[in-house]
């Protein structure tokens, strides 16, 4: 029998006194969003919680998973969410970069886009496309950039789905995978090049019932593209991929 894969899924950090706030005591949490958990689940994968904050001493949990997920955490400006913040949230950095460099698979949710297209940006605030400046709106999906994933993520002809952030900014280094039906983006991607495939979705896969397209396509993708064998895989004999902490200084 052939074991699952296992996805990381990367917290959002509760510091020490909003923890106390809501009633968790005096000490620092880690979130991890069912509504990541279970589509990880009926795609026939294995969800493992991975710290936001780089404080797993001594063990690099990109070298044990399969793919990671970076869930949308509500409690940034939606309208921002695919700019670079402040240190905290900047916090699960770290292990995106690890990912991408290790040639996994990266699905993002929402305001996970933001660490998703630092890292891709060379771990430095991302510039953006702003392609609603010149009044002609976002480009089409570029079928020459990768392949047409409108379909895959249940997002066909312009459907109107639940988002989690203003879907207006292109990150530099991704395309268009999906648009809205006033022709904003509602899923961009990077394919590849010097680092891991990349999607991120901006609507609430959770919200969508089982069964729907739109919450069961994008980690049908990051379950495809975990399957798929990665350039690096296997490392020459003696040969051993730098920490995730070496990668970042």
């Amino acid at each position: 029998m052939t074991p699952p894969l296992l996805v990381g899924v990367l917290g959002s950090r509760i510091g020490l006194q909003e923890a106390a706030k809501i009633g968790y005591g005096n000490r620092e949490l880690d979130l991890y969003p069912t509504s990541c958990i279970e589509p990880i689940c009926d795609a026939g994968m294995l969800p493992v919680g991975v710290a936001s904050a780089d404080v797993v001493s001594g063990l690099d949990v990109c070298d044990l998973v399969s793919a990671l997920v970076v869930p949308h955490d509500p409690r940034r400006d939606a309208g921002a969410s695919s700019q670079a913040g402040d240190d905290h949230d900047q916090a699960g950095l770290p292990i995106v970069i690890g990912a991408l460099a290790r040639h996994l698979p990266v699905l993002a949710i929402g305001s996970g886009e933001s660490l998703v297209a630092a890292a891709l940006a060379g771990y430095a605030p991302p510039p953006f496309t702003d392609s609603t400046a010149d009044g002609n709106g976002l480009p089409d999906p570029d079928p020459g950039g990768g392949p047409d994933l409108a379909d895959l993520l249940g997002v066909p002809s312009g459907r109107q789905l639940p988002m989690l952030m203003v879907p207006t900014n292109v990150p530099s280094g991704m395309r268009v995978a999906a648009s809205g039906p006033d022709g904003s983006a509602y899923a961009v991607a990077a394919d590849g090049g010097a680092g891991g495939p990349a999607l991120s979705i901006r609507w609430d896969p959770g919200s969508c019932p089982p069964g729907d397209q739109a919450r069961e396509g994008p980690f049908r993708w990051l379950r495809d593209h975990a399957r798929s064998p990665r350039p690096g895989a296997h490392p020459a004999e003696g040969q051993q991929h730098p920490s995730v902490r070496q990668e970042v200084r």
